[in-house]
């Protein structure tokens, strides 16, 4: 029985489907829909009433919004009989669940009100609920907060534009203030708190009503205070009653007592005193309440202010009373009043009676129709149109009350300009019936060129449809695309409307077979590609995704993004496709999300080490989908050995570019390799860029065989190594070569010359694997082969720390050497390995493992140290080193003062020297002074400087050992990491806190270096972004940001610049724009020659 009903209710439904509609079977879905859940109906009802109430619920549904409405609701209320017509009140024309989300609301609201007060008001939520589109959230907390004096239907009209948490705290403020006043309807709170927000707040007028305005009704206070924002409204409702008496008292027309009348004028002013003077100056017996309302209503603006003067309205109104022959004190008939309220409606200025001013003499035109002409006029625009459109009205090619309508509220004489021209290349009955419609609006002649470029097909209808407020000629090119898809061209005119290009009609074109013509319109009518349509095709059509949906869904879209998106929330989420779901994903925006590889390719048989590699991969969005339009960012390579597989300590694993742009949704990365085989786990990943953030790393692994071949020819050049002869001390200076440096030692090795073509194949392997060894030369039985002796050295570990070593060995000293031997040998060490110490051509291969035994240099000599630390404190506590303490730091504080003043004469001397006799003036005499002067003070501030710092450390040594016991740290030496800071603050304030041009430099100086320090310092400790960056690939953009920046200062700020600095700029870049010496201004000095010259010569 029951699946008989269903069969009966629905075909009943699709009768009235296809008797109401013949584009769309969403009548039928909406009943499929609504039938699917067997509580649908009331189980009481018969078949005809079940059927009746999805006719009544479907009957003009555009989708499956009324069902899953209609669905929402709970089963003990849909059951509810007399519920029945609110609640199809509410789903009729639903698009999604919200509606019957809002009268659950109010159920629960009025869950303990009697039946018959439920029944009363059902009707009222029914209406509220059907046009809600706010948030539920902010409804339910309004409504269950609201005073419960108000009742429940109250409370929910009250709360209905409650749209956020703030205009739930206005209206809530505001009900509670009037709730608590005697007097006040609960009709009034409801009403007018139901716009409070932060620019509304009606308690003060409706509080300021109810005391001085009980000549009025209840509902006109509630419309009275609606949007008030003081009692500036009952102001005005006052003086208009008073200006009412005082007219009637002398025998005038005044405004009628109506209360509803006064209300809805005063209604929402900001200003009553304008508002008044609006009224009091315009005839209000001549015109009807709405004129009237129109007129004044909106006479105060918020920011108007109190004047004499009249208003717009009403100067508009007197003047053209003058203009149609009305004397000021005689009554205005009828027809008088409808053209005055027809010209000064709506006006801002006396635009409107100026162009009245112009025609006034005009006799081809009558008062009637130099109204309309004036109507609103802003400018002198219509009375200039209709002057130049004369010619057209005088040759009959176009009506007086076209022209009229074609020039009514022009703006400029571009409508007028685009009529002239259209009656050139149209017929007259078109100008007639669609210049105003083409033109009307035009701000070019562009409608014109449309008109030209449309199709001879087209009906006259069509074209002016195609071509109305067109800038282009592009839809006249859109509407001549042969579209089979759209056969009427009505609507392919509605297709091309306005378009930019072509992109509408191709398009169309490619929108999904079986989409109806109307649908695909809307779907394509604003594309600028073929976007929509591809969007549209993304979806397979089924019984839960319309037709109409689509078009929804994909009109304007840019991507297939939208259509993705529904497909993964409905997937997701396992539920029916609401309109919310589809205003959410409309304004979806992909967001890049995940990497694939899409391609890899290698230029072997196989992956070995040192084999070319390229890998592309592609960007996809959230949905899975392919970014081909995303260019911007950089993604990187990782690579990390697996267990089992462990490459040389040192050496990077991966060789190649590791970053790559995006370019088109995709990053290549070319002619990467490996250098050693194995294991290994890849990872691609975004480089640190805010959009590329929420993208997920792609790891693989790889696995990288071994070369067999490098194998063999490794084993044969290591044995062809084994065999060299090197002769007994010597040692030469081989030739001249680009990639030497002069001076260079290197070691010679010898090899019988039946080894040549051995040779010949394993110099490459020996010049890569060992230290950079080459073919110097040749005899007729010997090959002579050179090595750096840096390379003999690692080659032959003749004296290179090693990890085995111990510290002492490490720094090539015998057990128990003293803290001062332990310095010189570090010292000598440091000298030895510094990586800088091997940047030159033949070594910079071996900088970085010279960087590893340095580390062990210094690794070893802090441990030294540390161990004499631990035993002089021992000694200390065991009371044998109390005197040494004090002498060693006092010893201390003087060598650095002597050290101080040693190093200051060193550096500035040679600096002052040449600064003073290069750009000062003087005799030589008072340059030496100079330079001397120069070189004393620096000497001078950097021992105090340094004595200061040693007492302070000293001081505070002695302080912790006081309170702590000895302290472990070297005499002279921090003993805690903040001595260091404190003890630099107090000699800096001391010794540099004074200003000089030595001090300032000095200061400057170190202060670049602590800027570098610190971001050095940072990046260590893996702080964002530092660590992301290395200094030699950052260096070049602060090269570039320094200069730019001490060039522009040099331009425009000088005088921020040091003297120093600016001196020697001047020299550089100003004494450079004068030239008065002829010739030797430009004959380098003797100095430069000199020293090109030795450069050239390899000196």
């Amino acid at each position: 029985m029951r699946r008989s009903c269903h069969t009966t209710a629905l075909a009943l439904v699709l009768l009235v489907a296809l008797a109401s509609s013949d584009i769309s079977a969403s009548p039928a879905l909406c009943a499929a829909t609504a039938l699917r859940a067997t509580s649908a109906l009331p189980a009481a009802a018969t078949k005809q009433q079940r059927a009746e109430t999805v006719i009544a619920l479907c009957a003009h549904a555009s989708g499956a919004g009324p069902a899953l409405c209609w669905l929402a609701l709970p089963s003990q209320v849909r059951q509810q009989r007399e519920l029945t017509s609110a609640l199809l009140r509410v789903c009729r024309d639903a698009l999604d669940t919200i509606p019957a989300e809002c009268f659950v609301q109010w159920r629960k609201l009025a869950a303990f009100a009697p039946r018959a007060v439920v029944r009363a008001t059902a009707a009222d939520a029914a209406e509220v609920c059907s046009e809600f589109r706010g948030s539920l959230d902010a409804l339910s907390t309004c409504a269950q907060q609201s005073p419960t004096s108000l009742g429940p239907a109250l409370r929910f009209r009250m709360c209905r534009h409650a749209t956020s948490a703030d205009k739930v705290q206005w209206a809530l403020s505001c009900a509670k203030q009037l709730v608590a006043i005697h007097g006040v309807s609960a009709e009034t709170v409801a009403r007018a708190c139901a716009l409070a927000d932060a620019s509304a707040s009606p308690q003060e007028c409706v509080i300021a009503a109810g005391r001085q305005l009980r000549w009025m009704d209840e509902g006109s206070k509630a419309h009275l205070c609606e949007r008030a924002g003081s009692s500036e409204p009952v102001r005005c409702a006052l003086a208009l009653r008073r200006f009412s008496t005082t007219s009637r008292a002398a025998g005038a027309a005044g405004l009628e007592q109506e209360p509803i009348d006064v209300a809805q004028i005063c209604r929402g002013t900001r200003n009553a005193a304008l508002t008044a003077a609006c009224v009091a100056t315009v005839p209000t017996k001549s015109f009807t309440l709405p004129q009237l309302v129109r007129l004044c209503s909106g006479a105060a603006s918020p920011s108007a202010e109190v004047v004499e003067a009249p208003l717009p309205a009403s100067r508009c109104v007197e003047a053209a009373k003058k203009l149609l022959n009305v004397f000021a004190n005689s009554d205005i008939d009828t027809h008088a009043a409808a053209l005055i309220f027809q010209l000064c409606d709506g006006t801002t200025s006396s635009g409107p009676t100026d162009c009245m001013q112009a025609l006034r003499y005009d006799q081809t035109l009558s008062t009637t129709q130099r109204v309309q002409l004036c109507s609103r006029a802003q400018s002198s625009s219509p009375q200039d149109s209709y002057l130049k459109l004369r010619y057209l009205i005088h040759t009959k090619k176009l009506s007086m009350d076209g022209a009229l309508a074609l020039c009514a509220q022009a703006q400029s004489l571009a409508p007028a300009l685009c009529a002239t021209e259209l009656a050139r290349v149209a017929s007259t009955a078109f100008v007639e019936l669609y210049a105003a419609t083409l033109c009307g609006q035009a701000a070019s002649s562009a409608p014109v060129q449309c008109f030209r470029r449309a199709p001879s097909s087209f009906s006259d209808p069509a074209k002016a449809a195609l071509c109305r407020l067109a800038d282009s000629d592009a839809p006249g090119d859109c509407a001549r695309v042969t579209t089979t898809r759209i056969p009427n061209a009505m609507q392919k005119a509605e297709l091309c409307h306005r378009a930019q290009s072509t992109a509408p009609a191709a398009c169309a074109m490619a929108a999904p077979f079986g989409m109806q013509p109307a649908l695909v319109v809307a779907l394509c009518r604003s594309a600028s590609s073929e976007s929509p349509a591809q969007c549209a095709r993304t979806i397979a059509v089924s019984s839960q995704i319309s037709w109409e949906t689509l078009a929804e869904l994909c009109a304007d879209a840019v991507s297939t993004t939208p259509a993705h998106c529904l497909l993964h929330r409905v997937r997701q989420q396992r539920g029916a496709v609401t309109r919310s779901l589809v205003l959410e994903c409309r304004a979806v925006v992909p967001v890049p999300a995940s990497l694939e590889i899409a391609q890899v390719s290698y230029r072997c048989r196989q992956l070995v080490p040192k084999c070319r590699l390229s890998v592309q991969l592609r960007v996809h969005d959230q949905f899975g989908v392919e970014m081909q339009s995303w260019t911007g960012g950089y993604l990187r390579v990782s690579v990390t050995p697996t267990e089992g597989t462990a490459p040389e300590a040192g050496d990077r694993v991966l060789h190649g570019p590791t970053h790559a742009p995006i370019i088109n949704g995709s990053a290549a990365f070319t002619d990467i390799f490996f250098i050693e085989p194995g294991e290994f786990v890849v990872t691609f990943g975004p480089a640190a860029a805010p959009t590329l953030l929420s993208i997920t790393e792609k790891v693989a692994r790889i696995r990288i065989h071994e070369d067999a071949q490098e194998r063999l020819r490794s084993r044969r050049c290591r044995a062809l190594f084994a065999q060299l002869e090197c002769g007994a001390d010597r040692t030469e200076q081989p030739g001249p070569s680009a990639n030497d440096t002069v001076g260079e030692v290197f070691h010679l090795f010898e090899l019988p010359s039946r080894h040549y073509l051995d040779v010949l194949g394993c110099e490459g392997f020996w010049l890569e694997h060992s230290g950079g060894m080459r073919v110097l030369g040749a005899t007729s039985t010997r090959f002579v082969l050179a090595i750096h002796h840096a390379s003999y050295r690692f080659l032959t570990n003749a004296r290179v720390p090693s990890a085995g070593m111990s510290a002492w060995a490490c720094l090539g000293l015998d057990e128990g050497a003293n803290r001062s031997q332990i310095r010189h040998a570090y010292h000598r060490k440091s000298l030895e390995w510094h990586p800088d110490k091997w940047s030159g051509a033949s070594t910079r291969s071996l900088q970085g493992r010279a960087a590893q035994v340095y580390a062990r240099v210094t690794l070893a000599y802090n441990e030294l140290l540390q161990d004499a630390v631990t035993t002089t404190a021992a000694a200390s506590r065991a009371g044998r080193a109390t005197s040494v303490t004090m002498q060693e730091t006092v010893l201390s504080i003087l060598r650095g003062v002597r050290n101080g003043a040693y190093y200051g004469s060193k550096v500035r001397a040679p600096h002052a020297f040449v600064m003073i006799f290069l750009f000062q003036n003087g005799t030589v005499r008072q340059k030496l002074r100079g330079v001397v002067r120069l070189t004393f003070e620096h000497s001078k501030n950097l021992a105090l400087f340094v004595g200061t710092y040693k007492s302070v450390l000293a001081l505070l040594r002695h302080t912790q050992e006081l309170r702590e016991g000895p302290a472990t740290a070297l005499v002279g030496k921090p003993a805690a990491h903040w001595h260091a800071a404190v003890a630099g603050g107090v000699g800096g304030y001391l010794v540099w806190g004074k200003y000089s041009s030595v001090n300032y430099q000095i200061v400057m100086y170190l202060f670049s270096r602590v800027l570098i320090s610190a971001v050095k310092v940072l990046a260590a400790r893996g702080y964002k972004p530092f660590v992301d960056h290395k200094f030699n690939k950052v260096y070049p953009a602060l090269a570039t940001v320094v200069w730019a920046a001490v060039m522009w200062l040099y331009e425009n700020e000088r005088q921020t610049l040091h003297p120093s600095l600016s001196k020697s700029m001047d020299f550089l870049y100003d004494e450079t724009c004068r030239w008065a010496n002829g010739l030797a201004d430009f004959v380098p000095s003797p100095l430069s020659a000199a020293v090109w010259l030795l450069m050239w010569m390899e000196f």
